[in-house]
């Protein structure tokens, strides 16, 4: 005769919607790429930004972020 077996209920863990543990490690790894990103990233922003400014609005303080009217005839000149 065979035997039949019974099968055990298994215990869920409790994980994210993703099924992974929460890592705060990976947290503080992401906050430090972001932050360097944004870190390494200002200064092209700037110089894109820059090169589409008059003259008078590179040096006005305080700074104009995005220009008002772009210049995109610096390109040319």
């Amino acid at each position: 005769m065979a035997e039949t077996t019974i099968a055990q209920p298994t215990i869920a863990r409790r994980t994210n919607t993703r099924g992974t543990k929460f890592q705060p490690g990976r947290v503080l790894l992401y906050v430090l790429v972001i932050s360097l990103c944004v870190l390494f990233g200002f200064p092209l922003f700037w110089t894109l930004m820059s090169s589409l400014k008059t003259p008078a609005d590179i040096v006005k303080f305080p700074p104009v972020w995005i220009p008002p009217d772009v210049q995109w005839q610096n390109y040319v000149t």
